[in-house]
C-alpha cells in the first residue's frame, strides 16, 4: 500500500496484479509475508521484479527507503476487487472488508526496536478512523509500543464510535503487565490477536479474563505455556494442572482462546493429544449451532464432556474419537494422578465460581 501512494505520487499508474505476470507491467512488486515455500521458479531470472518481504528475511522486517515508508498507505489499490466482494461475501465478511479498507494503517517502528520519529506521517484522517490498523511484525518487542498507541488512540475518534485497534501480526507477550495493558485497548474482533509465551499467573490470569468478560472483548490469543520452559516433564508435572484450571475458568466465562506447544517439545506425543483435548473442552462453544455434547455446561467436569461425546463424532470428523479420549485418560493417570483426578473432581464451582 506504501508503494502504491508513493508510486502515484510520481504520476504512476498502480495497480494490484491478479496474477504473477511481470512482462504486462514497467516493473512488478511480488512481496510475500511467510515462507511457505509457494514462488515462481523463474522468480529471480525477472528483471523487472523486485521481490522480498519477511518470507525473505528470516522474520525481521527489512524497511523500505523512507520517503516509502512515510508514505500514507493507499487502501485504493484494493477497489478493483470491491466488486466481487459485495457480490460473492457474506455480510460478516463484507463488513470484515470495510473495516480493513477505512482504517488507518501504520507502522510504529523500522527497526523492530524503537518508535520511529515520523511515524505521524503516516496518518491522514486519524481524528475520524474506526480503526487503527498496526503492522509491525513485533510489537511487544518495540519500546514504549503500548504507551504509543494509547497516545494515537486518545487523539482519534471522539465521536462515541472509539478506534478499535487490530494488527498484522500477533502481539508477542511475555510478561501479565503487558498482557493486560494490551487487553485494556479496544480491539478490532477481526483483526486483532496475541502470543502469550510462558505461563500466566493466577492473579494476572483472573484478572485478564475478568477484563475480557467485562469489556465484552472477543480476544483472540495463542496460548504457548510451555515457551519458558526448558523440561518437558518438569511442565506436565508442575505447570500442566495450572493450565488446565485456567482453561476450566476461562471457558465457563466464555473467554476462548487456543493452547498451543512447539513441535518438538514433548518427548511422548501423547501429550500433544491431551493439549488438543484441553482445546476442544474449553473452545466448545462459540455462540454457533454446534452438537449438544460440544456445548458449555459450567460446572461439567472434563469427564462430564468427555462422556457427552459420541463414540464417533458425525459432525467433525477431526475430533477426537471416544476410545481415544479413553486411552488419553489412562495415559494420565499413569503419568500425572493429579491432574487425572482434576479431570474427574474439578469443575468451575470447585474452583470457587465467579472471580
Amino acid at each position: 500500500m506504501k508503494l502504491s501512494t508513493y508510486f502515484k505520487r510520481r504520476n504512476e499508474i498502480v495497480v494490484l496484479a491478479p496474477d504473477f505476470s511481470p512482462e504486462r507491467y514497467k516493473k512488478f512488486y511480488y512481496r510475500k509475508d511467510y515462507d511457505d515455500g509457494n514462488y515462481p521458479s523463474n522468480l529471480h531470472k525477472i528483471l523487472n521484479c523486485d521481490y522480498g518481504g519477511l518470507a525473505f528475511s528470516n522474520n525481521n522486517y527489512i524497511q523500505l527507503p523512507e520517503e516509502i515508508e512515510v508514505c500514507k498507505p493507499d487502501t485504493h489499490i484494493y477497489d478493483r476487487m470491491y466488486k466481487k466482494i459485495m457480490e460473492t461475501m457474506s455480510p460478516n465478511r463484507k463488513k470484515i472488508w470495510e473495516n480493513m479498507i477505512n482504517g488507518e494503517h501504520c507502522r510504529l517502528s523500522l527497526d523492530g526496536k524503537t518508535i520511529w520519529k515520523n511515524l505521524e506521517k503516516q496518518f491522514k484522517y486519524l481524528a475520524i478512523a474506526r480503526n487503527l490498523m498496526l503492522h509491525d511484525y513485533d510489537l511487544g518487542k518495540v519500546e514504549n509500543s503500548y504507551e504509543t498507541v494509547k497516545d494515537l488512540l486518545a487523539r482519534a475518534r471522539t465521536d462515541g464510535w472509539a478506534t478499535r485497534i487490530g494488527m498484522k501480526f500477533p502481539i508477542q507477550i511475555y510478561d501479565g503487565q503487558d498482557l493486560l495493558n494490551w487487553t485494556s485497548l479496544k480491539p478490532n474482533s477481526t483483526f486483532y490477536s496475541l502470543r502469550y509465551n510462558g505461563v500466566i499467573e493466577e492473579e494476572i490470569f483472573n484478572k485478564f479474563v475478568g477484563k475480557v468478560k467485562e469489556h465484552s472483548i472477543y480476544t483472540q490469543m495463542d496460548y504457548y505455556p510451555a515457551a519458558a520452559s526448558s523440561s518437558s516433564n518438569d511442565f506436565v508435572i508442575n505447570e500442566l494442572p495450572k493450565i488446565f484450571k485456567q482453561v476450566i475458568i476461562s471457558r465457563s466465562y466464555h473467554v476462548f482462546f487456543t493452547l498451543k506447544y512447539e513441535e518438538d517439545f514433548f518427548f511422548d506425543k501423547r501429550w500433544e493429544r491431551v493439549i488438543d483435548l484441553f482445546n476442544y473442552y474449553h473452545n466448545s462453544y462459540k455462540g454457533k449451532p454446534i452438537p449438544k455434547y460440544l456445548k458449555i455446561i459450567p460446572d461439567d467436569t472434563l469427564f462430564d464432556f468427555a462422556k457427552a461425546m459420541p463414540e464417533v463424532p458425525r459432525y467433525d470428523k477431526k475430533l477426537m474419537n471416544k476410545q481415544e479420549v479413553r486411552e488419553l485418560f489412562l495415559f494420565v493417570q499413569e503419568k500425572n494422578p493429579l491432574l487425572f483426578d482434576m479431570f474427574y473432581n474439578c469443575n468451575f464451582k470447585s474452583l470457587g465460581g465467579y472471580l
